[in-house]
């Protein structure tokens, strides 16, 4: 038999932490768009350079670190 595992589980196995990450996140679809924006401005050219980039890049990291409030014994 074949125990190596199926190309479906490890496809699972290597998004899991990114999604656990994300399920974190406080607002993560504004952080998955903050990231997109932040990668398409790297490529196109500006008139100032790396000004947008290190404001698009400081942003992307306060949402990234943004995460939810922890519920407390109280609440629930």
């Amino acid at each position: 038999m074949d125990n190596s595992p199926s190309p479906q589980s490890s496809h699972h196995s290597l998004l899991a932490p990114l999604m656990n990450y994300l399920g974190e996140l406080r607002f993560s679809k504004l952080f998955l768009l903050m990231l997109a924006l932040f990668c398409v401005d790297l490529v196109v050219p500006d008139l100032i350079p790396f000004v947008d980039e290190l404001l698009l890049g400081l942003a992307t990291l306060v949402l990234g670190a943004w995460r939810r409030k922890k519920k407390s014994a109280a609440n629930e």
